[in-house]
């Protein structure tokens, strides 16, 4: 079940790292569960950033908010080299690399941000994603659990590890970790969602349903809560309610790839 679930993990974990870095789209943020152990505007040693070097980084974030990545890369790496300890051009650049898709590149400013400052939680995080992103799911586990040494109550790192934990067949460790999250929020949709994929791929179809189930009441407006659960219960062999699961999930809206997937899917069930 792992490919039928990799798109929701994806769509995920893109939640995630835009908005540690403070850009996404207002209707897929994960809120931050813990504060930045550095504000923009100062260097690893605490100085405040030139003025040029302020307006140079605010024009990056600009750009890359309208998705002109290449003139975002531009901005930040003269940043850099104005304020070559200014860790959060690193991290913003990193980012942006990863968007473009040169995660070498990404992982070359999270390792410099790294050398920076060893305690800074969020490089580690964003370098977790880009580890996961590259299929290096240990050292993206590696990554997350170094986040939580360093604050144990970062929701988002406990949910991407089990999202790791999951890929590589941990799923004890992966439910541990979903157990962890809710205990600090237990209104974290995604946390249910993984937990329900985890049950799904050991057979666990009825505990997989309650999961998904407890996600679609918290957000009764996802799509894929919906497909999740309606390929659980036609696999629970609850052939109509897993039409309506399906049906209800076009209705609400997906990409046009897993929409065909989910009517080739209905056509099936009712050959």
């Amino acid at each position: 079940m792992k490919d039928k679930n990799m798109q929701v993990v994806v769509l995920l974990l893109f939640a995630i790292l835009v908005t540690a870095c403070g850009t996404a789209p207002e209707e897929t943020q994960v809120v931050p569960t813990a504060p930045y152990s550095q504000a923009p505007g100062t260097t690893s040693s605490g100085e405040l950033i030139s003025d040029e070097a302020r307006q140079r980084y605010e024009q990056g974030l600009g750009y890359r908010q309208q998705g002109q990545l290449p003139l975002a890369i531009v901005e930040f790496s003269k940043v850099i080299e104005l304020e070559p300890e200014f860790i959060w051009a690193y991290l913003d650049r990193g980012l942006v690399y990863f968007l473009m898709g040169d995660l070498d590149l990404g992982l070359v400013d999270y390792d410099r941000a790294i050398d920076l400052d060893p305690d800074f939680a969020e490089i580690y995080f964003n370098r977790g994603l880009a580890f996961f992103y590259n299929g290096d799911f240990y050292d993206a586990i590696a990554d997350y659990s170094r986040v939580l040494e360093l604050n144990p109550i970062f929701i988002d790192a406990l949910l991407n590890r089990a999202i790791a934990y999951f890929y590589i067949g941990e799923y004890e460790n992966a439910i541990t970790d979903t157990d962890l999250a809710l205990a600090l929020d237990d209104t974290l949709v995604g946390a249910y969602m993984v937990r329900g994929d985890v049950y799904d791929e050991i057979g666990e179809v009825e505990q997989a349903i309650k999961s998904y189930s407890t996600a679609a009441e918290l957000n009764p407006q996802n799509g894929q809560i919906f497909v999740s659960r309606g390929v659980a219960y036609a696999a629970n062999g609850e052939i109509e309610l897993a039409k309506e699961d399906l049906e209800k999930a076009l209705a609400l809206g997906l990409t046009e790839s897993t929409a065909e997937s989910v009517q080739t899917i209905l056509n099936d069930l009712d050959s």
